[in-house]
């Protein structure tokens, strides 16, 4: 029975909504199979939802897009968005040499490969501007986390390790990004998000995201009670390669807002799902 559905269908005076697993992830493990977009019906129907805590449940960005919310007053959302429209690896190289060159502001003639990349870089942007632009109405909200990392603490131990090798070191090969999930960039709408002045918890772990220091440094600006982030933490796993730029943005973050907390959001164990009605 996929409870979240159930409860957007029957439980319309709905307040809260947590996950049974916290350990389940935007990675397809121990045969976890949930059908997406059972969340979707929560948002539309439950007027009085404030907390929707689902990591592991999946909304479809097109349907984000497609149907109004009812709840007006959230202030915890936990929840992968996926299908995300983003640039394609061949995309994302025609427009990154266009940047290099300064052609791309220049709106000088393209040819036809770059005219296309071109085109689907607005039509990308639009999209996910359209997307935290919903989410950026809801200006009660204290935590905001689109992704859980997942990593697997016993890869190590199996009998072939994924291991790969970087200038004679071995690392263990541990699940990359999430493809299609929102790159908060500013140029996307991260700034569709600077109603949220309360917010203390940001998470975008397992995301394939574009943040770089200029989003930090509008994060450090309009989220004056961030408290803890979730995405740039350090890995420490067994055999896990050093990540060069995820420890640059992080030390950068810090000298801005050395009162923000570096975490990762870790499995607490079982717990049944809540479901708590409104009086």
């Amino acid at each position: 029975m996929d409870i979240a559905k159930a409860a957007g269908e029957h439980c319309r005076q709905l307040r809260v909504f947590r996950q049974a697993n916290d350990g389940l992830s935007i990675h397809h493990i121990d045969g976890v199979q949930l059908q997406p977009d059972s969340v979707c019906q929560m948002l539309e129907t439950c007027l009085d939802l404030v907390e929707l805590d689902a990591i592991h449940h999946k909304m479809e960005a097109q349907n984000i897009l497609a149907r109004p919310w009812a709840c007006a007053h959230m202030t915890v959302f936990r929840c992968q968005i996926v299908g995300v429209n983003r640039l394609t690896v061949e995309e994302q190289k025609v427009v990154d040499s266009l940047v290099a060159s300064g052609r791309l502001c220049s709106r000088n003639s393209f040819e036809d490969e770059e005219q296309l990349a071109v085109d689907r870089l607005t039509e990308c942007r639009e999209h996910q501007q359209a997307i935290l632009g919903r989410i950026g109405q809801w200006t009660s909200l204290k935590t905001l986390c689109f992704g859980h990392e997942h990593r697997n603490y016993r890869l190590h131990q199996l009998d072939e390790p994924p291991y790969y090798t970087v200038d004679g070191v071995k690392y263990l090969q541990y699940d990359g990004p999430i493809p299609n999930t929102l790159e908060l960039s500013l140029e996307s709408g991260l700034e569709r998000l600077a109603g949220l002045k309360d917010l203390e918890i940001f998470g975008f772990e397992g995301l394939d995201h574009r943040i770089g220091k200029a989003e930090l440094d509008w994060m450090a600006v309009n989220w004056p009670k961030l408290k803890i982030m979730r995405g740039l933490h350090v890995d420490t796993m067994p055999y896990v390669e050093y990540n060069v730029r995820r420890a640059e943005l992080r030390e950068y973050f810090q000298k801005l807002r050395p009162d923000v907390v570096h975490a990762t959001k870790t499995s607490l164990g079982l717990a049944r799902a809540v479901a708590v009605l409104s009086q």
